[in-house]
């Protein structure tokens, strides 16, 4: 991924590769106030694209944040304009009460047919959510089959 020299560090192209991958599979991120769908005190939410077929149940994703000590994940996955839990086999919007919330993820994260997003939470501390959702959505692109060649 680098090459270090007594010159410094540089990316190698399967580097470059990767960030690029990256820096296109999550594209937004964001603080998200206290909701019915986050966890804890301190949530951040991150845009995943297109990758709403690797989703299972979310467990997974929430086990990946638990993992490096944040209190958990929920994930929600972009259909029809709502936003829905991965499990649930409804067109039930998980934000139907809370309005202002559906807006400002549509507003800050711009999501789109197939995308989802991880929201990472914790009680104790803020960065420990970001990490969270972060760590969430690294397994789910490593998962991911198309991806595993960087991984």
């Amino acid at each position: 991924m680098i090459i270090a020299t007594n010159a410094g560090t540089t990316m190698t192209q399967k580097g470059e590769a990767l960030l690029s991958e990256l820096l296109s599979s999550i594209p937004a991120e964001m603080t998200l106030p206290k909701c019915s769908v986050a966890l804890g005190k301190f949530n951040y939410a991150v845009l995943l694209k297109q990758h709403r077929h690797a989703i299972k149940s979310g467990i997974e994703q929430r086990d990946a944040a638990i993992k490096i000590g944040a209190k958990g994940a929920t994930t929600l996955l972009f259909k029809d304009t709502k936003f829905m839990i991965p499990s649930n086999n409804t067109n039930y919007d998980s934000l139907q009460n809370e309005p202002h919330i559906s807006r400002l993820l549509k507003r800050t994260l711009n999501p789109e047919e197939g995308d989802a997003i991880i929201i990472g939470s914790d009680d104790t501390h803020k960065k420990r959510s970001e990490h969270a959702a972060k760590n969430a959505a690294l397994l789910t692109i490593r998962n991911h089959e198309k991806h595993n060649d960087y991984f």
